[in-house]
């Protein structure tokens, strides 16, 4: 190869089986997916806080230590304004070429599907889409980089 790195999925192999045969993407794709991301964000939707999900707590267990523990399991911390603040706080400051150290301050987790769809999360949580531009042979398709809940 041309010594660039390129994403596979993350279950490509498991216990030394290939269980994925999804095709790989460049690093230069994604860099350049995630620029066009950020150049385009509107700080008034960064800020917006997402609807808050409703909590639903079932009775599991008679003993009310054991009941607690589960309940607070499922507790998730609202650090949403916290984190919007510091990714405002980094957005003063967007290079104007790819830099992976302002992206992992930037960003959470990046899933690329097979459609060819990358989802950008923030560090704050807000979902950001970008359809990738995906040019070339075999060299160039589309893998999904990592697991989520919508998989």
């Amino acid at each position: 190869e041309d010594g660039k790195e390129r994403w596979r999925c993350s279950r490509r192999i498991v216990k030394g089986r290939l269980c994925c045969a999804s095709p790989v993407i460049s690093e230069q794709i994604l860099e350049e997916a995630f620029m066009e991301v950020v150049r385009a964000l509107d700080m008034e939707d960064v800020k917006a806080r997402p609807p808050k999900k409703r909590m639903v707590i079932e009775k599991k267990y008679d003993d009310p230590l054991k009941q607690a523990e589960y309940a607070y399991s499922l507790v998730e911390a609202d650090d949403f304004d916290y984190m919007t603040e510091k990714l405002i706080n980094i957005m003063k400051n967007v290079p104007a070429v790819f830099d992976g150290k302002f992206m992992s301050k930037v960003v959470k987790r990046i899933t690329v599907f097979h459609s060819g769809a990358a989802v950008f999360e923030l560090i704050n949580g807000k979902i950001y889409e970008k359809e990738l531009i995906i040019v070339g042979g075999s060299k160039n398709r589309v893998g999904n980089t990592g697991k989520t809940e919508a998989e």
